[in-house]
């Protein structure tokens, strides 16, 4: 976890950052994504893994992503397949993590929603990082510069 100080030298000050997500909202998408192609598409074309907050999810969807593109029809065992020839399988947390992440879909048919959600936290996480680096500067004109790049 992050986190900002609003004194340098040391920790006196240290305020916690918990960057927005939803861990569950990203477990639906990426669930919803292994159980339907049109939930595959529609997710292909709002997101990217960078709008993922777990690093899991962002390989997940990378591996989704890539067999998409390359026109093979999406499911658990394509996926889990491609994970395991290129040894991240284990890093993702097993072909149990794949089965749990169908296990955690409502509804398919909520895959917008769920995009949604997911791309709003990470436009929030990246204002958050924008915010952060204005805070660290020192120099006036460098702070003044920053805050007229983040309107």
């Amino acid at each position: 976890m992050e986190g900002s100080y609003s004194e340098t030298n040391n920790n006196v000050g240290y305020v916690p950052i918990s960057y927005p997500h939803s861990d569950e909202m990203e477990m639906a998408c990426l669930g919803a994504m292994l159980e339907d192609n049109l939930a595959v598409e529609i997710a292909v074309e709002t997101l990217n893994p960078f709008d993922f907050y777990s690093e899991r999810h962002k390989v997940i969807f990378l591996e989704i992503k890539s067999l998409y593109d390359s026109g093979i029809n999406v499911d658990i065992v394509s996926v889990q397949e491609k994970l395991n020839n290129k040894n991240a399988l284990g890093e993702i947390g097993g072909s149990s993590y794949l089965v749990s992440l169908t296990e955690s879909v409502s509804a398919v048919s909520s895959i917008k929603y769920y995009c949604d959600v997911i791309k709003k936290h990470s436009r929030t996480r990246k204002l958050y990082s924008s915010v952060l680096s204005v805070y660290d500067e020192k120099e006036p004109d460098k702070i003044i510069e920053k805050m007229n790049m983040l309107v």
